[in-house]
């Protein structure tokens, strides 16, 4: 998880440049949601609506989480979804 967090901050610090509504937002993505608070929560699902680098990779890496959470032998079945 911590090359895909990476990853994730690394597509964030480019886009910023570009997106300056990304500034001083590294914690929100890189948080897991269930821990972000409700002000946090609302920003995210707003920048979800867009359409932009940071939140595709976001998804992935949410998409990973998910998958190391299933147990080894409900992998197989996550993976065929």
């Amino acid at each position: 998880m911590k090359i895909i967090n990476d990853a994730v901050d690394q597509v964030r610090r480019e886009e910023q440049v570009v997106i300056g509504l990304l500034k001083a937002t590294r914690y929100i993505w890189l948080k897991n949601p269930g821990k972000l608070t409700e002000k946090q929560k609302k920003k995210l699902e707003d920048w979800q609506q867009l359409y932009i680098k940071t939140t595709r990779t976001y998804q992935l890496k949410l998409a990973f989480q998910e998958l190391f959470e299933q147990a080894p032998s409900e992998a197989h079945f996550f993976l065929q979804k």
